[in-house]
């Protein structure tokens, strides 16, 4: 508790007394002077009701030995230190519990003085209230015969009432951040909109040599597109057989070209689009002689041939599902695959091109959703 709150009960204590009016008397007898106590002693307000009642009781009897005229009362709650020192018309004994133990104040009305006394007395069991007791009595004494000692004088001007603190200033709230822009989110095309997978089957013939000029079959193919514009696929194509006579030999050639191929996709408006890509061809060729002069050894082999492709094409979408396309492709070879019979002394030979040209005209129908 600060000494302004000492000085602040003191004072609301002094206005209490004064103006305390006299006991009402029997009417035709002589008032009887009634004697107000100097020295008031102000207990704290918590203080628990027991412990109260046995501190005021034990500094009563101190009092009554030692002939003091003590009045024991409670501090008043909720009070506002706002009272100056010259207001004070009695003698107090304050009684704070404070850090170190605890601390007596005295408000000397004669002197217009405020003393402070410590004490080594800490809570308030039976010794400590007896020992409190005395030295508030002591006190309370010393007062009264207005022969105050061995207490540290305090300036009345540090109980003066401090001023309230001035609120500090809110802070500003801090503006708030402009919103980004909202990116606007990217166009999407028919071409993004477009299944992942397609099948797709397809009419395609190809030049072979010059005893076979044209060939031609059924492609089946699957794709899947792993973006928008590339797609990667397998191919197969049932190239339909082939009857060649050559030096009076007859013989067939049936092929099964398998392929691995990539290509991308560029959209042309909403329903067109081409394509370019490339392919590597494993194709086995079978030869089976059918009819014609007698061969030496086997009348039916087989060899296996490889090549390249670069491949192009343009399609259109009927429907998002649905494209219909046209492809041309260059096909070179990496490796022989010449077609040999021996009849007799004279060998017959069929050397596929080199490079040859092959072309597409087929549809591709979509499957999943993007």
């Amino acid at each position: 508790m600060r000494l302004r709150d000492v000085a602040a009960a003191v004072g609301l204590l002094a206005s209490l007394s004064a103006a305390t009016p006299a006991s009402a008397q029997p009417r035709g007898t002589a008032p009887t002077p009634v004697e107000t106590p100097r020295v008031h002693v102000v207990l704290p307000a918590d203080l628990p009701p027991q412990t109260r009642a046995r501190l005021a009781g034990s500094i009563r009897a101190h009092a009554l030995e030692l002939d003091v005229a003590l009045e024991v009362v409670d501090a008043p709650a909720g009070f506002t230190p706002v009272l100056l020192l010259s207001e004070l018309r009695i003698d107090a004994v304050w009684l704070v519990d404070g850090d170190q133990g605890w601390e007596l104040y005295a408000v000397q009305r004669g002197a217009r003085a405020v003393w402070r006394r410590g004490s080594s007395v800490e809570g308030l069991d039976a010794t400590s209230i007896e020992t409190l007791a005395a030295i508030t009595t002591g006190l309370g004494l010393a007062l009264q015969d207005g022969d105050v000692r061995g207490m540290d004088r305090v300036d009345p001007s540090t109980l003066e009432p401090e001023p309230e603190p001035e609120p500090e200033p809110k802070p500003e709230p801090e503006p708030e951040p402009e919103p980004e822009p909202a990116r606007e989110p990217e166009p999407i095309t028919p071409a993004d909109r477009r299944p992942p997978v397609w099948l797709g089957v397809q009419y395609q013939g190809n030049t072979f040599a010059d005893a076979l000029p044209w060939q031609h079959g059924l492609g089946l193919g699957v794709a899947w597109r792993i973006r928008p514009r590339l797609a990667l696929g397998l191919r197969y194509a049932l190239v339909f057989t082939r009857t060649v006579s050559v030096a009076g030999v007859v013989f067939d050639i049936r092929r099964h070209p398998i392929s691995a191929a990539a290509s991308v996709h560029i959209p042309v408006g909403d329903r067109l689009d081409v394509r370019g890509g490339g392919a590597w061809t494993l194709d086995p060729l079978t030869r089976v002689v059918t009819g014609g002069a007698p061969v030496d050894g086997e009348r039916r082999s087989r060899r296996w041939f490889s090549h390249l492709s670069a491949e192009a094409g343009v399609g259109v979408y009927v429907v998002p599902q649905v494209r219909l396309g046209v492809d041309v492709a260059l096909d070179v070879l990496l490796t022989r695959a010449d077609t040999v019979v021996v009849v007799g002394e004279t060998t017959v030979r069929v050397t596929p091109a080199r490079a040859r040209v092959r072309a597409g005209l087929g549809v591709e129908v979509g499957l999943g959703k993007k």
